[in-house]
């Protein structure tokens, strides 16, 4: 397993997966998987094998495998999800990035409509209504 540092996004997946099923211990869930108990041990608990260290386990490509198949989630996605640089993850960004953006795209969709006067002006004129 390779290991580098941040939280550990696959562990709210497993977490997720095993209170939809009722399964009550990691060891259980590793049992049901097919998988070693210290894998799941570090994903779900996001453990850190080194005293103090700022490092978090992520699967191996089989593990991936098997998680992905159980999660019902493309294999791919589990990847970015462990590690969001890899090559063609998909860019993450921050809510404040997704709202300007947002914001910029309205603004660039209004820039082509009328003021208010000149709409309601020419709402008036289809429907045949005096000023």
């Amino acid at each position: 397993m390779m290991r580098t540092a941040g939280p550990n996004p696959l562990n709210d997946l497993l977490v997720r997966y095993m209170r939809e099923r009722g399964i009550r211990s990691v060891k259980d869930l590793a049992d049901q998987l097919g998988l070693q108990r210290s894998t799941l041990y570090d994903l779900v608990r996001d453990a850190r094998p080194e005293a103090g260290a700022a490092r978090r386990t992520y699967p191996s490509v089989p593990t991936l495998i098997t998680l992905a198949r159980a999660l019902d989630k493309p294999t791919h996605e589990l990847l970015y999800l462990a590690v969001p640089d890899a090559p063609g993850a998909p860019e993450r960004r921050s809510p404040d990035d997704v709202r300007r953006a947002a914001r910029d795209r309205l603004r660039s969709l209004s820039a082509d409509l009328p003021d208010t006067e000149t709409f309601l002006r020419e709402r008036r004129a289809e429907h045949g209504e005096e000023l």
